[in-house]
């Protein structure tokens, strides 16, 4: 945003709906003991019940935004005990609050633009089904792996990279495999498009940044301390991390601004 401005309000506003949702969700998507627990008490679950408005309110801001809130859908059904369950979640969790938050955003426009107007059903006819989101421009398919994602993550590439290689010889399903799951798929639903821009990546940007952290805080802290264990940790941090990561990122951004 230092530099796209208006161009990226509406991917802001879908990255923050995502962030905030998927916080809420934490004890249903993250949780390892979720497999245990009756559907009848997660679907219940205030916080889980608002983070699904939000997801039906972030597709009212950009119809692309399902292709993040699928897999989370999708993650909070299976983790059930029985099918039973799962379809429980799926119809009464997933969906119904999801709708809600469609009809919710449905009504604000309607509030805003004095009539009634479902902007981003007009949208996905006019770029999926009418297939006109090429007259932007196209792009090859793999174009987010070897340009997009490489672009917004910047410093972070390596880091991400190694993440998610972790996560994939890992056994069990766990927080870290949850959330490569989502990025993985929100990557590969919008390759399909024709069309392709570095803010359509911005929603998982937040991510990438957690996953990037975690192998920070997994392995190349501890590489650090066996590199200079002499040196006192905050100015440790500072030196290996913090001041590293300033001097990486921040002359582009400068330039660009």
């Amino acid at each position: 945003n230092g530099y796209a401005l208006v161009r990226t309000y509406s991917n802001s506003m879908e990255a923050m709906l995502l962030s905030v949702g998927i916080a809420l969700l934490c004890p249903n998507l993250f949780d390892t003991e979720s497999r245990g627990r009756s559907a009848t008490s997660c679907s219940l679950r205030p916080t889980s019940a608002l983070a699904f408005v939000l997801g039906g309110l972030s597709v009212c801001v950009r119809f692309t935004a399902i292709a993040a809130w699928i897999p989370i859908g999708f993650v909070c059904s299976v983790r059930r005990r029985t099918v039973q369950e799962s379809l429980a979640i799926f119809f009464g969790l997933c969906a119904c609050f999801g709708f809600l938050g469609v009809l919710l955003g449905t009504v604000l426009d309607r509030f805003f633009y004095g009539f009634w107007a479902v902007p981003f059903l007009g949208s996905f006819h006019f770029n999926v089904m009418q297939g006109n989101g090429s007259l932007y421009g196209t792009h090859h398919p793999l174009w987010y792996l070897f340009a997009g994602l490489p672009a917004i993550c910047g410093v972070l590439l390596p880091l991400f990279v190694a993440s998610v290689s972790m996560a994939c010889t890992e056994p069990n399903f766990n927080a870290r495999r949850i959330v490569v799951t989502i990025v993985l798929f929100y990557v590969a639903l919008h390759s399909f498009s024709a069309h392709k821009e570095f803010r359509f990546m911005l929603p998982i940007l937040h991510l990438i940044c957690v996953l990037s952290a975690y192998c920070i805080t997994g392995y190349y802290a501890s590489l650090v301390d066996k590199v200079a264990p002499g040196i006192a940790a905050p100015r440790r941090r500072l030196l290996f991390f913090y001041l590293p990561l300033l001097l990486l990122n921040y002359p582009h951004l400068l330039f660009l601004g």
